[in-house]
């Protein structure tokens, strides 16, 4: 029995599929492992976002990889932040930019390179690296528009919200791209946060 000719054709498309657009099915997983939260200070952000408009505090969000960040070979790692109890899962925050390594941010290839310059060649390869999401404690409501997507507000000092974050790993529009698990923070955890400095 001959395949039809729209057989073939689906045949050929899922084939194209996968060695182009599906090739980050195929790459490993990445989870990761939340260290903790807590507020910071402006002096206590990397240099790259003290002068951004947060009023002078963030909340830190520090976690471990595996595998490392730094060592996938990707074009861009981005956070993703949102908060769990919205009723869009897709509703993400205005995010800051993150994750970094330091002082360091790692989005691209060059930024990841630049932080990998910063780690000691005799360092004990049984320990994580630590890596740092920074996220608005309160921001005012961004409506969508052509070209950019919608922003929720929210003010979590005044009203303490749990917190879902991952990464997300992006290769390119030809590639499928991958998001890490989700670390969930609770509103009782955010709150404690927020009192831990004032």
């Amino acid at each position: 029995m001959r395949a039809s000719p729209a057989r073939w054709f689906v045949s050929a498309m899922v084939i194209a599929g996968l060695s182009s657009g599906g090739c980050g099915l195929l790459r490993p997983s990445v989870t990761l492992t939340p260290i903790g939260i807590s507020r910071v200070s402006v002096d206590e952000m990397p240099a790259q976002i003290r002068g951004l408009p947060h009023n002078g505090a963030a909340l830190r969000i520090d976690f471990y990889s595996t595998p490392e960040l730094l060592s996938e070979d990707i074009m861009y790692v981005t956070d993703n932040v949102r908060l769990c109890d919205a009723s869009d899962p897709d509703e993400l925050l205005r995010g800051m930019p993150s994750p970094f390594f330091g002082e360091k941010e790692i989005f691209s290839p060059r930024h990841r390179e630049e932080a990998r310059a910063l780690v000691p060649q005799r360092r004990d390869t049984s320990t994580h690296f630590t890596y740092s999401t920074y996220v608005y404690i309160s921001h005012t409501e961004e409506p969508g528009s052509p070209g950019s997507r919608y922003h929720p507000g929210y003010d979590l000092a005044k009203h303490p919200r749990p917190l879902c974050v991952a990464v997300e790993l992006y290769n390119g529009p030809h590639e499928v791209s991958r998001t890490t698990n989700t670390m969930a923070f609770s509103a009782e955890q955010i709150a404690a946060a927020l009192r831990s400095k004032r």
